[in-house]
């Protein structure tokens, strides 16, 4: 049985929690980000990207325009943030991908699949964003250093989807492998960003219905007659894929 005395000492614990309970600076300032993000992501699908200004999302956020710099410098900055967002849930994604099937076939729709249905609840700001990065200039461009980083993630993602796989290629392909699926992936992004359909339903079919002759056309790169094709092919992806 517990003595009065002790109770009261559980009594003045539960009374005032520890100051470790007490959210930190840091906590409250991710918090503050986090919130800035979700607020300009939003004014981004609805007003458009090109058309917002910084000033237009401290102005959102009712904050000064001071305030939201010590959190963003830039629009770029903040939709590579949301890249960030959903880059976590494709990794998580793809270990369990991988962790269920070998069958690098599976692994690829899958991965496709994936990417596609991150995008999915922010689509509207997806679409309004296609315009900006589809310009060499831009920061928020697939193929500059802007992205650079959230690139070569994605490389890994795809390399993870190779190792442990029954996919055998060329010797020579292996090298270009993460290159080459990666491109593939932004050509079935860029169609799901123009698909009409409901729920973006064709996006789906067609990874569904094309990816398995891609893998097949990877896999038949090992036949001893392929040569005389994959021998220039090669050359060209010698030439132009190493820097991606």
């Amino acid at each position: 049985m517990i003595s009065r005395p002790n109770c009261e000492i559980f009594t003045r614990m539960a009374a005032k929690p520890p100051k470790s309970l007490k959210p930190s600076k840091q906590v409250k300032s991710d918090l503050t980000k986090q919130k800035f993000v979700d607020i300009a992501l939003r004014l981004f699908a609805k007003k458009g990207y090109a058309e917002t200004t910084m000033r237009d999302l401290a102005k959102e956020a009712d904050v000064s325009l001071g305030s939201f710099y010590y959190y963003f410098s830039s629009k770029e900055e903040i939709i590579n943030e949301y890249y960030n967002r959903t880059f976590i849930e494709l990794e998580k994604g793809t270990l369990q991908i991988c962790g269920v099937t070998t069958k690098f076939e599976k692994r690829l729709i899958q991965f496709i699949q994936l990417r596609f249905e991150t995008f999915i609840p922010q689509r509207s700001l997806v679409v309004a964003l296609s315009s900006v990065a589809v310009d060499p200039n831009s920061n928020l461009s697939p193929f500059t250093e802007g992205t650079k980083e959230i690139r070569l993630k994605t490389f890994d993602l795809i390399q993870n989807l190779i190792e442990g796989s029954d996919l055998k290629a060329h010797a020579k392909i292996e090298r270009h492998l993460k290159s080459l699926l990666w491109y593939y992936l932004l050509a079935l992004i860029f169609y799901w960003v123009f698909d009409s359909s409901e729920k973006t339903k064709k996006s789906f079919e067609l990874n569904e219905r094309l990816t398995p002759f891609i893998v097949k056309l990877i896999r038949a790169s090992r036949l001893p007659f392929a040569g005389t094709v994959l021998n220039p092919i090669i050359k060209i992806m010698d030439d132009y894929l190493t820097e991606a």
